[in-house]
């Protein structure tokens, strides 16, 4: 939210964040700032507002299998381009998910 250049400048993020749990929730703290991370109500409130579908057995099934796959990849380049074709795929975002596979596949 810092470095989104909000319009808002004095935005204190802390108490942004903290009226939106349960859609987010702070799970620590590094060099004295909150950690906040998304939740699954957080998550599904996103893809509402999106409209984006939900998450189907079927792709979560693909995304794990692609995932134990693109682990056993002893290359980093290659192992990041897979990984992020599989964040791609995990969000129906097909066309960058079918660049990013096939980018790793090629190198």
């Amino acid at each position: 939210m810092v470095k989104a250049r909000d319009p808002k400048k004095n935005t204190n993020v802390a108490v942004a964040l903290s009226q939106l749990i349960p859609k987010v929730e702070m799970i620590g703290q590094e060099n004295g700032k909150n950690l906040w991370r998304i939740t699954d109500s957080g998550k599904k409130h996103i893809r509402e507002l999106l409209s984006l579908p939900d998450d189907s057995v079927e792709a979560q099934n693909e995304v794990a299998s692609l995932t134990a796959i693109a682990g056993k990849v002893k290359d980093a380049v290659i192992h990041d381009y897979l990984l992020e074709g599989i964040e791609c795929l995990r969000f129906n975002a097909l066309r960058a998910a079918i660049v990013f596979l096939w980018s790793g596949t090629i190198r």
